[in-house]
């Protein structure tokens, strides 16, 4: 048979030696990955410029650690004994002890570490004892400082190989180590045995021994010169000068003012930027109240500025225990405040011009409105019997439940006073004492409360609440005979309030924001009545506790707001009325009087108690009652007699019995007219700056000019005359026409040169160290791009054990398809076998 001879192609041939001569083309340019390293990197694989390369690499990495574990999943070939002391643990050490042991750099020589052997002790050895030298090592020496010892030729006489050197070496360690821990065990032994003769011997020799009181003492004179050598130096004090402490506390100062000025001048579009911003309530102190002494202390702690979710509308003090209060978070302390008596006067630091004025009338409602005026205001059954147009007066015996202050015996106060878990202990405790020693009591219990410690951090709210509940509980049943005591007790325990407010602004804040909320509930269920007198002297607390200069602020402003509903919803028909709308326009004057701001109820107000007062005289005689006042039973007009002339024996200011009783008295009425009018004389002064003070004044000139005409006290009249003057000056200010506002104009685009430095020597070229909101900056970066890195390390991985698992479900599937196949086939072939057999056997039938 011939053979095939293999088939050329002659086109392929000519391909091929065309080919050769042409440089085969490296591929489209943009698909070229190029990679450029800076540095060299010893045992580093060289990184392709090829696109495909990274794809293998990367797969071919998963085929040694993916594909490997995937290959050996929930498969075993061999077994393990899996025992704690088991004979594989006993036999073959651990492949952590294997890797720590391939690393140990701790070498070794007969037992001894290498750094043991190098005492540089060794003798230097004399030439002399040498007999004779012959160049060569000695035995000795070999021995001493070669590895192994021995001969690498076995056949030798003498020769010992490596594998009998090295065991030899490691019995002779054992040997040492063993040595060394029976001489150790030895050693404890012995010292054990001395230490059991010492304590035997101690019981006779303890007797001669020196003791303490043996010593003589060191004299005087040689502690002294101990001293002196020792400390030879003094410690050093820190020098300041009493001008630097004063330059100190001015700049200190300073600051607290020019915060508190920017608080106060907020504008809206910085209530956007600063709603979640916290401010200080340092400006309480210039409220008028807490003056003289607290220029010392620093500001007071932060406050909410967004208010202050309240709790539902059953709140009651009584139940708050100390238990309830550790559950609050208080703010981190401040320096403790100094206690200060609240003052009747006005000492603010920026005096006005008009302070006497208002001092003289609206500061005093116990002998001074502005101390004493939380005590305004009618009891609850009072203003339930204030749809009726007569009142009957409220007699002196009425609630005169309270002990007089006489009668009350005189008990030791002790130094260290627990503080009440419960509030009727500490109604209790007061109970027992005086006005002037419950002031005592509180203000030591406030003491306790004031110190750095965790439990009293915790009870200075509750405190904050036991303190102003029994201010309600007394003013709620005060009476004629106890108002003078009532308020006498506020005037004591405001300071007292004020330290814990400053002390724990957080929790003080949200109590009494609880507190207000509570008797604003109050009156929205009969916006009719007057509040009761409690709920004034509350009121009356917010200038005094809290900074009231504020732009906005979370206890003041809505306590603003329930002043405003009560001048302008409840109707006036009696001398308790006009006393209490009185009482709040002080409040509200006190509150205003450093932001200068504009409350149109109090305009309302005081517009008509004058109109009430004028006389009816034909050009006034079309006047009409100014809402909330009513005509039949608010008139503060004088009656036609002599004594109606003369000075009141109470002075010209406002008295606590004035928030009790309904009558009106010729008495009252001029009281009332001159606070009216030196209110209205302070507001004026508030307002001078505004531009629409001559809006607001001139309708107080034509009812002032009306009142001149009536028959009033001749101090009452000199202050018609001042007041209306000053009114005037603001009325015939001039008015500034309306025009646009100037824009600011747009700033010239200066060019300023680059300079930068230039350093000879890099190494001298400073490093700038980033600031912490780069570093963080530059760390979350990187973090994204390994979070992005290994996301997408994690999905290749699924895909490969995706695309693995698919394999070897595909091959499975193959591999039952073969086996199916050759049963099938088997079956067929038998069934065969079998039919020929069935045919056979019928041929032979």
């Amino acid at each position: 048979m011939k053979s095939k001879r293999k088939r050329v192609d002659s086109d392929r041939l000519l391909q091929r030696k065309a080919g050769n001569g042409v440089r085969k083309s490296n591929g489209n340019p943009f698909e070229t990955v190029v990679m450029k390293s800076k540095f060299a990197v010893l045992n580093r694989d060289p990184q392709s410029k090829q696109p495909g390369a990274f794809k293998k690499r990367a797969i071919e990495n998963r085929k040694q650690t993916l594909g490997k574990e995937f290959a050996v999943l929930h498969k075993t070939n061999r077994f393990t004994d899996a025992r704690k002391f088991g004979v594989n643990s006993i036999r073959q050490p651990s492949s952590n002890a294997q890797k720590k042991e391939m690393y140990n750099l701790n070498l070794t020589h007969r037992g001894q570490t290498l750094a043991e052997l190098e005492n540089l002790n060794d003798v230097v050895d004399d030439d002399d004892d040498e007999d004779e030298e012959t160049g060569r090592l000695d035995d000795d020496f070999t021995k001493a400082t070669h590895f192994g010892g021995g001969s690498d030729d076995e056949g030798a006489t003498g020769g010992r190989d490596r594998k009998t050197v090295i065991e030899e070496m490691i019995a002779e360690s054992k040997r040492l180590r063993t040595e060394k821990q029976r001489d150790n065990e030895l050693l404890f032994e012995k010292s054990q045995e001395l230490d059991k003769d010492l304590k035997l011997l101690m019981s006779q020799v303890g007797a001669h021994m020196r003791t303490e009181k043996d010593r003589p003492t060191p004299d005087d004179y040689d502690r002294v010169m101990r001293e002196m050598i020792f400390e030879r130096r003094g410690t050093p004090a820190e020098k300041l000068k009493s001008e630097e402490l004063a330059r100190k506390e001015q700049q200190r100062k300073e600051k607290l003012e020019q915060e508190r000025l920017e608080r106060m001048k907020l504008d809206e579009s910085d209530r956007g930027k600063d709603k979640n911003r916290k401010h200080l309530s340092a400006d309480a102190l210039d409220d008028g109240y807490l003056l003289n002494e607290d220029d010392d202390n620093g500001p007071l702690e932060e406050e909410d500025d967004d208010g202050i979710q309240s709790v539902a509308n059953g709140y009651d003090p009584r139940k708050v225990s100390l238990e309830a209060a550790g559950k609050s978070n208080p703010n981190e302390e401040d320096d403790e405040a100094d206690s200060e008596d609240g003052d009747d006067d006005d000492d603010d630091d920026d005096d006005d011009e008009n302070e006497d004025e208002s001092s003289g009338s609206d500061a005093d409602s116990l002998s001074d409105l502005k101390n004493a005026a939380p005590a305004s205001d009618d009891d609850d059954e009072e203003e339930e019997e204030e749809e009726k147009d007569e009142e009957p007066e409220p007699k002196g015996d009425k609630k005169d439940s309270e002990k007089p202050v006489d009668s009350i015996p005189m008990e030791p106060i002790p130094l260290f006073i627990e503080i009440p878990s419960q509030y009727e202990d500490f109604a209790a405790l007061l109970g027992k004492y005086t006005v002037e020693q419950q002031a005592v009591v509180v203000e030591r219990i406030v003491q306790r409360a004031n110190e750095n410690n965790p439990r009293a951090k915790a009870q200075r709210p509750v405190i904050f609440v036991y303190i102003i509940q029994h201010l309600v509980d007394r003013f709620t049943v005060t009476s004629l005979a106890s108002i003078t005591t009532d308020f006498k007790a506020l005037h004591l325990l405001t300071p007292l309030l004020y330290d814990l407010a400053k002390k724990d602004a957080a929790s003080t804040s949200e109590m009494f924001h609880d507190i207000l909320q509570e008797k604003y509930a109050d009156f929205q269920k009969h916006p009719q009545r007057h509040p009761p007198l409690a709920t004034l002297v509350i009121l009356k607390l917010l200038p005094l506790l809290f900074s009231a200069s504020d732009a906005r602020h979370s206890i003041v402003t809505p306590g603003l707001v329930f002043i405003s509903e009560v001048l302008t919803r409840c109707p006036v028909r009696n001398r308790r009325q006009i006393a209490t709308g009185m009482l709040l326009i002080t409040t509200v004057l006190e509150c205003v009087e450093q932001s200068k701001r504009f409350l149109p109820a109090v305009l309302s107000f005081l517009a008509g108690v004058i109109n009430q007062a004028c006389p009816p005289t034909p050009p006034h005689t079309s006047n009409k009652c100014v809402h909330p006042f009513k005509a039949e039973a608010a008139s503060l007009q004088l009656a036609p007699n002599e004594d109606a002339v003369k000075l009141p024996s109470e002075g010209l200011k406002l008295i606590a019995e004035d928030l009790l009783r309904a009558e009106m008295t010729e008495s009252f009425k001029i009281r009332a007219v001159a606070t009216a009018v030196s209110m209205i004389s302070t507001l004026g002064a508030q307002l001078s700056e505004c531009p629409a003070v001559e809006t607001i004044v001139r309708p107080f000139l034509h009812q002032l000019t009306a009142l001149e005409t009536v028959k009033y006290p001749t101090k009452v009249k000199t202050l018609l005359k001042k007041v209306r003057d000053k009114l005037t000056q603001l009325a015939d200010r001039p008015v500034s026409y309306l025009v646009a506002a100037q824009k600011k104009p747009k700033p010239l685009r200066l060019l300023e040169p680059k300079i930068e430095p230039v350093y000879d020597e890099i190494g001298r070229r400073p490093k700038t160290e980033l600031s912490i909101k780069e570093q963080r900056k530059k760390l979350l970066q990187r973090v994204k791009k390994e979070k992005r890195s290994a996301a997408r390390e994690i999905r290749l991985d699924n895909e490969y054990i995706a695309n693995l698992h698919h394999k070897r479900r595909m091959e499975s599937d193959r591999e039952r398809k073969e086996k199916v196949k050759r049963l099938l086939g088997d079956a067929t072939i038998q069934q065969g076998e079998l039919n020929s057999l069935d045919r056979k056997r019928k041929y032979r039938k």
